[in-house]
């Protein structure tokens, strides 16, 4: 994995991940309902509220899955996510106060050592718009290769070893 640059490394000394709790799903579904979080997500349409709460206490129980709130002195800045299937599907997202700090690629370094010390992963795999260039540079700077096109969207990938 790469080295931080010296202003992420300023960034991520601060950085703390813990696992998601209950108390979260207010704030992750705010996020994920940011009119940029939506036009940067495979689907731009919004999410209900009953809708993401079944979700979110699935997510919180799926042994296949790991989510991971970040947080820079005891304030929540982001949410990191990887759901197993052929690879370890990764998802990143910032609050939209904090974006364009450099947390991204910090955010997905330390998941990626939190998934590693957790689970078996060996493949790592990410879709993102081509368009969305602050996503696209964070999983570069994270490592992530382009590995092809899919449905409109860009595949990334990062293969570890376990």
């Amino acid at each position: 994995m790469r080295q931080h640059r010296p202003a992420e490394a300023e960034l991520a000394a601060g950085l703390r991940l813990r696992p998601a709790e209950a108390g979260d799903v207010r704030r992750l579904y705010d996020w994920r309902n940011d009119p940029v979080a939506r036009a940067m997500s495979r689907s731009g349409a919004p999410i209900a509220f009953e809708d993401h709460v079944r979700w979110f206490e699935a997510a919180l129980a799926d042994a296949h899955m790991l989510l991971l709130v970040a947080e820079v002195e005891g304030e929540p800045v982001g949410v990191v996510r990887f759901s197993h299937g052929e690879a370890w599907e990764t998802h990143v997202a910032i609050a939209p106060h904090k974006r364009g700090q450099g947390l991204a690629s910090a955010v997905l370094c330390r998941g990626i050592e939190a998934l590693q010390r957790s689970r078996a992963a060996k493949s790592l795999i990410a879709y993102i718009r081509p368009d969305n260039r602050p996503s696209l540079a964070a999983f570069e700077r994270a490592g992530y290769r382009r590995d092809g096109e899919t449905e409109g969207m860009l595949v990334l990938r990062l293969d570890i070893a376990s």
